[in-house]
């Protein structure tokens, strides 16, 4: 479901036009449960043929199992014609803004300590 909602709105035209309408906020941020949804969406988006197109996506984990370094590139502005995607864990919801974020998808999961 992920892939296919990223497909949609990185195609543009009416899409992308009603989630976000400023277009200098184009970079797409996916709420998943854990590091192993995002791990797993990361590889499935980079096998993608058109997800996977580095000329047309960045996708970006963003997670404290990463290096510092990794973290930071997701407040990096992609080069024109590249859309950002952000794979995180809600825990940055209320922790980071990313500048260039125009589209949240939340896929309504939660890991939650007891």
């Amino acid at each position: 479901i992920i892939e296919a909602l990223l497909l949609a709105i990185a195609g543009g035209g009416d899409v992308l036009e009603k989630l976000a309408p400023d277009s200098s906020a184009s970079g797409i941020l996916v709420f998943l449960p854990g590091w192993d949804d995002i791990s797993r969406i990361k590889r499935r988006c980079k096998a993608h043929l058109v997800l996977g197109d580095e000329r047309r996506f960045r996708i970006l984990p963003l997670h404290s199992q990463i290096r510092l370094e990794q973290q930071r590139e997701v407040f990096e502005k992609p080069p024109a014609g590249v859309r950002k995607v952000v794979l995180s864990t809600n825990i940055a919801e209320t922790s980071i803004t990313i500048d260039d974020i125009g589209v949240v998808i939340d896929c309504g999961r939660a890991k939650e300590v007891v």
